[in-house]
């Protein structure tokens, strides 16, 4: 459709408590856009740290498939 251009997704976010599995899904979701994830990296736990490296490892490694330009976003969010 937009050539050289990247549709972003939504911005990802999830609560800690979120199982791995639904924070799982808001990734898979973007598989064919550039992810804009928005959590605070200090508070994941242990397996959500797991979930996003894997994640972010597939789309490094899948880019030219999905045709996907990475651009990641890091930053702190605020829980209501």
């Amino acid at each position: 459709m937009y050539p050289n251009q990247s549709i972003q997704s939504p911005i990802i976010q999830w609560h800690e408590n979120e199982s791995a599995e639904n924070a799982s899904l808001y990734l898979i979701n973007t598989l064919f856009a550039v992810p804009h994830v928005s959590i605070n990296l200090k508070h994941l736990s242990y397996e959500h740290s797991q979930l996003l490296s894997y994640w972010i490892t597939f789309w490094k490694s899948h880019s030219n498939l999905l045709n996907v330009n990475l651009l990641i976003y890091f930053v702190d969010i605020y829980l209501w």
